[in-house]
């Protein structure tokens, strides 16, 4: 499993949330996980926005 940290919003509800941003994450860590990664393998997004979940 890859745990990958970010600011972004990750709740679609918030105004902030950007979309694009992302998927744009999700690709690279699939990317990432595909080139070093032998396996099965998971992704989890983890907001360090104060509250966000």
């Amino acid at each position: 499993m890859m745990i990958v940290e970010t600011d972004l919003h990750l709740n679609p509800q918030h105004p902030a949330y950007d979309q694009s941003a992302v998927q744009t994450l999700i690709s690279a860590a699939q990317e990432y996980i595909g080139a070093n990664m032998a396996g099965p393998a998971s992704v989890r997004l983890v907001s360090t926005r104060s509250g966000e979940f």
